[in-house]
């Protein structure tokens, strides 16, 4: 018998106050059942939109305990699940996010991965998902993020 386990994403999309030239316009998830038998494979997209081509700012991705872990090249992302059990997730190449600046409107897109030998109790595991964005060309805090509803990503 495969038991399934099902994954969420509690997206917090945030924007830009009043005055900001860049702000996080959309974020999204694609998340595949996962079964303990095979390795797992989601993607994580986030699109930053800018008023000019030379605004500079830092992207950081975090949960509602703080900045995501490094391991490595990858971000670790811890999911919760039934009786406390926790599900680890990778996030692919973004470790660079907490030190790298970033330039005018883009596109980001990750992948998420989860090893095969992760067994857990079948249910619905989720995290909560914080996007950051921060001006560089204005200093620290120039641009402050303000948290809209959070729609749920899925």
């Amino acid at each position: 018998m495969i038991r399934t386990v099902t994954l969420a994403l509690t997206a917090l999309s945030l924007g830009a106050q009043a005055g900001a030239t860049c702000a996080v316009q959309a974020a999204g998830a694609d998340l595949p059942e996962f079964t303990a038998a095979q390795s797992w494979r989601g993607s994580l997209r986030v699109t930053v939109r800018c008023d000019r081509p030379d605004d500079t700012y830092l992207l950081r991705l975090g949960s509602g305990a703080g900045p995501l872990t490094a391991d490595g090249l990858n971000l670790r992302l811890a999911l919760g699940g039934p009786d406390g059990q926790t599900l680890n997730a990778r996030i692919l190449n973004a470790s660079s996010l907490n030190v790298q600046t970033w330039t005018g409107s883009r596109a980001f897109a990750f992948t998420l991965t989860i090893a095969d030998q992760a067994w857990v109790r079948a249910g619905t595991y989720a995290a909560p998902l914080t996007v950051e964005l921060q001006s560089v060309t204005d200093g620290p805090g120039a641009l402050t993020a303000a948290p809209r509803p959070s729609e749920g990503v899925r």
